[in-house]
This record gives structure tokens, C-alpha cells and sequence, in this order.
């Protein structure tokens, strides 16, 4: 993250500039999403958000898009595992820390 895509999490209007992944599951499937920080004496709360995405790749902008989410954590590492129903759209990954 760099500060123009650091976002925040839902507490800030800016949540949705932080950067956004699809994940294309064509049959339903288990996933393990791991999101890593580097080691740090201080390290930032993070987790993530999912959301229905699409191919246009257009940015999330509502949050009642959302369909799972990893609490936020501080601590290095913080890891989910979601069941996805298999689809031709993809869904969106938003990884984010508490604060912008």
C-alpha cells in the first residue's frame, strides 16, 4: 500500500480506494485467504472484505456488496477460509488496515 490506495476500513469513506483483486471460482470451492504484513515491533490491524465483483473489474463502491469479511487483527498475519459458490463472475478481494 502506498497512501493514495491506503484506504482504511469501513469506519472511512475512503475504504474503497484501497486496492481491489478478483478471484474467478468457476466451481464451488473452499478457499484459504491469507493476507501478510512484514514484521513489525507495531504491526497495523489489517483483514479484508469480499464482495461480489464483476468482469468490467469496476471498483466496489456499496457496501451491500459485501459477502464476507476477515476481521481486522493486529497482528502479522490474518487468514479466512471461505466458501465460494462457482460463478462466471468473479469476486473482489479488499484487503485493508483500521486506519486510512
Amino acid at each position: 500500500w502506498v497512501p493514495a490506495n491506503a484506504g482504511g476500513c469501513f469506519n472511512y469513506p475512503t475504504w474503497r480506494n484501497n486496492p481491489q483483486y478478483l478471484l474467478f471460482v468457476e466451481k464451488t470451492s473452499q478457499v484459504e485467504i491469507f493476507l501478510q504484513q512484514p514484521d513489525s515491533d507495531i504491526p497495523l490491524h489489517i483483514g479484508f472484505y469480499i464482495f461480489y465483483g464483476n468482469k468490467q473489474h469496476k471498483r466496489v463502491v456499496a457496501k451491500e456488496e459485501l459477502i464476507d469479511k476477515c476481521p481486522l487483527d493486529e497482528n502479522t498475519a490474518v487468514s479466512k477460509v471461505v466458501k465460494f459458490a462457482g460463478s462466471s463472475e468473479p469476486y473482489m478481494i479488499v484487503p485493508c488496515t483500521f486506519d486510512p
